[in-house]
Parts: C-alpha cells; structure tokens; sequence
C-alpha cells in the first residue's frame, strides 16, 4: 500500500538508480523485496530478494507466489 511506511505491514521497497533518499531494507524488518533498476547501486546485499524492476512479470510473479506474506488477519 503506497504512503504506508510506518504501518506494521509488509512492503516492497522500491529503489532507482539515482536515488538519493536512505534506503529501508537493511534496518526494516517489514521490507519483504526490493525492486531495482540497478541492483549494483544498493548500499548493501539485501537478505530478502531483489527483483528487478523492469522485467514486470516476473514481479508479478514473485507477488502472486508470495501473497501469503501480505495477507493480513481482519
């Protein structure tokens, strides 16, 4: 869900090449995958998978095979 950072869900960090801003993953327990387009640029190796970010259907994929991280209890 976009805009919910400080929500106690799970997430998909997004990361361009050129971005300036503090990345998440190494410290946010909650950051599931990150998606790239330039998995070179991370400031370290994620211990979660990193997709890339324009091959869509295999992000799509990685989604559908790991809905159950998202699900939430009502």
């Amino acid at each position: 869900v976009e805009g919910f950072k400080h929500d106690d869900i799970g997430r998909i960090e997004l990361r361009r090449a050129g971005d300036g801003r503090p990345a998440r993953y190494p410290d946010d327990p909650r950051v599931l995958a990150v998606a790239t387009d330039a998995p070179s640029a991370l400031v370290s190796p994620p211990i979660c998978p990193v997709l890339d970010l324009n091959d869509v259907p295999a992000v799509a994929r990685w989604l559908i095979d790991n809905s159950m991280l998202f699900e939430n209890p009502p």
